[in-house]
């Protein structure tokens, strides 16, 4: 689910045990949904971010496993294209947009939660190995995770590491280019 200030998007999902490629755009102002163009693939627990008139759809879930691929919907068009594969099969990861770069954070590959983010760049359509020159991992592995950006800060809150339910939030240290865990209280 994600929005672009004017309607919130609800794409993929499960049904029972079905996952599915619907797609779904909600206008809060009028109390209307409407369908979408549905996915190229089904796909559940995918990470979704809205830029530029585009929605980006990465990884999931669906009863053959986990996913890698990308889906992006151009909203004028109402047409899906194929985005680039990740490194790592993803489900229940987070996604935001941080300085017009899409972070995807976390989840799990199907066998264990991650601690590896991928970083894409939507305005030259292709991976950052690095952020700021440095290799990008959180302290704790996440899936299931919150992430948002507040005050130009990136925050990833809670999560699943595999074993624990976590109540544990991790900030981006620009000055010191790393993770911090925070001291929630």
């Amino acid at each position: 689910m994600c929005s672009d200030d004017s309607y919130v998007y609800l794409i993929g999902g499960c049904e029972g045990d079905k996952c599915k490629n619907s797609c779904y755009r909600y206008d809060p102002e009028n109390n209307v949904w409407s369908t979408l163009s549905p996915m190229n693939r089904e796909r559940s627990q995918a990470a979704v971010v809205y830029f530029n008139g585009r929605l980006y759809v990465f990884g999931g879930y669906t009863s053959n496993g986990c996913l890698s691929s990308c889906e992006i919907l151009t909203l004028s068009t109402n047409e899906w294209s194929i985005g680039p594969i990740m490194r790592e099969n993803r489900r229940g990861c987070g996604a935001v947009l941080y300085e017009n770069k899409i972070f995807i954070i976390g989840g799990s590959n199907g066998v264990t939660s991650l601690t590896s983010i991928e970083i894409f760049d939507p305005l030259t359509h292709e991976w950052i190995q690095n952020f700021n020159g440095n290799q990008n991992e959180l302290n704790i592995s996440r899936v299931g995770v919150g992430i948002t950006v507040c005050k130009e800060k990136l925050y990833v809150v809670g999560g699943f590491d595999g074993r624990n339910f976590l109540k544990s939030i991790e900030v981006y240290d620009e000055d010191n280019q790393r993770w911090k865990l925070s001291n929630n209280k």
